[in-house]
């Protein structure tokens, strides 16, 4: 490999990405004397990977902490032979929700080092594909006969499906089987595991909620006993496992888990993170039945508009604002502030009133990645005419030998 090339590997979890770092890539750096830069979106990925990793030679960091102490001017360990960039679509898919994702991706793309972008997802960087500084190099694509389950069954998100699709769960439920259920909402994702603790004991099963520690509203009622366990030994003491979106990335499941449930309206990269996490292991494990709520036409529809419509901003901004009768900017364009250095090179904000200090709209490139991905993902679906047709294909194209069905 040579730091004039970014090399990457997708790969479905499970197939060795991090083992080829530890086993592969960490005996090298030691033998060699040079150092590495390893970056996830979850902390939780870098707390599983902490026993494994020799911190003398793999400095392991989430992309949220590299951005905080980029503008921060915090003074960082720059120079890396080697950054890894796991679950690297995060760039662009978490640009949704974090402003600053653009932060860890110059410095990256920047970076002299040696780029080694992993993920189980990569649509996302289509998006951005242009952007890189240095060509890609394509070492491992995603083997779509490398999977873990047999059947999908689609469900429309009418309120008569999804009144089905609960009685389904609850049929599955007392005949005591093992389930996974996520919800795009996680006020329904709680009521919902709420409404079967209160039937635990009557059930005769074991109930678990788990959701990210940094959503304020929930963490108190999460199972952080059965979190801490499944970090460290990929296995969980329950029978009906209520999980939203920040376990769908670092978080392994080593147990028979035979149905999943997926409710709302979920994201394609939250559905096929949701089905990684359960492991083939040793036993080639499988899940039985994925169950998946499909989004309406219209709702797409509406989305993919306003989404297109957000796009006119680049040609014409007066005109787009003129017909949104806002002043503001579209999501992509974000308010930049510059920044001054004192004599030691600490960085600053500029004191408030100082010209240097007026903030000014500038295109976030991850943010405008992603809505141009949406565009695309959107109307190809939309393309399919009716949206139980689309996520047919959507799971085929994906999953090598599947039954597709409906409710």
């Amino acid at each position: 490999m040579s730091n004039d090339k970014i090399y990457a590997f997708y790969s479905v979890p499970d197939s060795g990405k991090t083992t080829m770092i530890i086993n592969i890539l960490q005996p090298y750096l030691k033998e060699s004397s040079k150092k590495a830069l390893y970056l996830s979106p979850r902390k939780t990925i870098n707390d599983q990977n902490k026993a494994n990793f020799d911190d003398t030679v793999i400095h392991s960091k989430t992309y949220q902490k590299l951005e905080h102490d980029i503008i921060n001017g915090i003074n960082f360990f720059k120079d890396y032979d080697f950054i890894i960039c796991d679950e690297c679509h995060y760039f662009v898919e978490d640009s949704a929700i974090n402003n600053l994702t653009d932060e860890s991706f110059n410095f990256i793309n920047k970076s002299d080092a040696i780029v080694i972008l992993m993920s189980g997802a990569p649509d996302y960087l289509e998006g951005i594909k242009d952007l890189w500084e240095r060509p890609i190099v394509t070492l491992a694509h995603i083997d779509k006969s490398n999977h873990n389950i047999t059947k999908v069954c689609l469900s429309s998100a009418t309120k008569e499906d999804e009144t089905l699709l609960r009685k389904e769960l609850d049929r599955l439920v007392k005949m005591k089987k093992r389930i996974i259920v996520y919800d795009s909402n996680i006020k329904e994702l709680f009521d919902l595991s709420n409404e079967y603790k209160q039937r635990a004991s009557e059930l005769g099963i074991r109930v678990s909620f788990i959701c990210s520690s940094r959503n304020r509203d929930y963490f108190e009622f999460s199972d952080t006993e059965n979190l801490e366990i499944l970090m460290d030994t990929k296995r969980i003491d329950t029978d009906l496992l209520f999980i939203t979106s920040a376990l769908n990335t670092g978080i392994s499941i080593d147990e028979d888990f035979e149905y999943l449930f997926i409710f709302g309206n979920p994201a394609k990269t939250d559905i096929f993170q949701l089905i990684a996490r359960v492991r083939k292991g040793n036993v080639n494990r499988h899940i039985k039945t994925v169950y998946c709520s499909v989004p309406k036409y219209n709702s797409i529809k509406c989305r993919l508009e306003g989404l297109q419509f957000d796009l006119t901003y680049l040609k014409n901004p007066i005109e787009w604002q003129t017909k949104k009768k806002s002043r503001g900017f579209p999501d992509f364009m974000q308010m930049r502030h510059s920044f001054m250095y004192d004599d030691k090179g600490n960085q600053l904000f500029t004191p408030e009133g100082d010209p240097m200090t007026e903030s000014r709209p500038d295109v976030n490139q991850m943010k405008l990645g992603k809505l141009k991905q949406d565009i695309t993902e959107y109307s190809l679906l939309l393309g399919y005419g009716s949206m139980i047709e689309a996520y047919r294909q959507l799971f085929t194209n994906r999953y090598n030998g599947i039954t597709v069905t409906t409710l």
